[in-house]
């Protein structure tokens, strides 16, 4: 993981030492689309931090993998994730 932070680091240097200003651009749209995605990640970590606490130790992992049940563990899967997609941005 370090090696991926100092890779990022040197190709925005090297970014900044060619072209200040589209690279300010670029960190500025960055900010802007992360910040638009940021909520939803917090609430898939939420709802995984739910399931982790109130399943016993083994059963998730067991639902997902058992290979009787990988239809039924894939769906629970699926069906956990896209439930944290799901955000009310009425009024």
């Amino acid at each position: 993981m370090l090696a991926l932070y100092i890779i990022t680091g040197i190709c925005l240097l090297a970014s900044l030492i060619v072209d200040r200003g589209r690279t300010a651009e670029a960190l500025k749209i960055a900010r802007k689309r992360f910040s638009a995605v940021g909520p939803y990640l917090v609430d898939i970590t939420e709802l995984a931090s739910v399931l982790i606490y109130f399943l016993p130790a083994g059963d998730l992992a067991g639902r997902i993998s058992h290979k009787k049940s990988l239809v039924l563990g894939s769906a629970l899967a699926i069906a956990a994730g896209a439930t944290g997609l799901f955000r009310d941005d009425r009024p």
